[in-house]
């Protein structure tokens, strides 16, 4: 709420719905607006059953896959550091959690002196991840 917004469960009354992977089949609203990465672009066969349920349910998908700028540049990709970023966080979660350590949310991380910085735990500094990590 802090940021201005409410987490719901029933997402009936939204008009657009963002999301990142692929939603469900049976997740999906009839005349809603998805934005999400539905991997049908490229005609990959396991998700024709999600095409033909967003066709079917009158459904406006908006596939961050083939939003592009004027030269045709993708605006919107993942690749290595969404696993990192993710990892990451994982991370973070897991210190939160069981109060092991305190790691910096991985928006503050500029470089790798600032992706650490541990307050009270385990893990000292950027050295202690291991170089794969970088």
């Amino acid at each position: 709420m802090n940021a201005g917004c409410q987490v719901v469960d029933d997402l009936s009354d939204c008009d657009v719905v963002f999301g990142v992977k692929e939603v469900p089949i049976d997740q999906l609203i009839p005349g809603k607006t998805f934005f999400f990465f539905s991997h049908t672009i490229k005609k990959q066969p396991y998700n024709r059953a999600l095409l033909k349920a967003v066709l079917d349910k009158n459904i406006r998908l908006l596939d961050y896959e083939v939003l592009k700028d004027e030269s045709g540049k993708r605006v919107v990709a993942f690749g290595r550091w969404a696993g990192i970023v993710g990892a990451y966080n994982a991370l973070w979660t897991y210190g939160q959690k069981t109060d092991l350590f305190d790691i910096k949310r991985a928006y503050r991380c500029f470089d790798k002196k600032t992706r650490a910085g541990a307050k009270k735990g385990t893990i000292a500094s950027y050295q202690d991840y291991p170089n794969w990590f970088w």
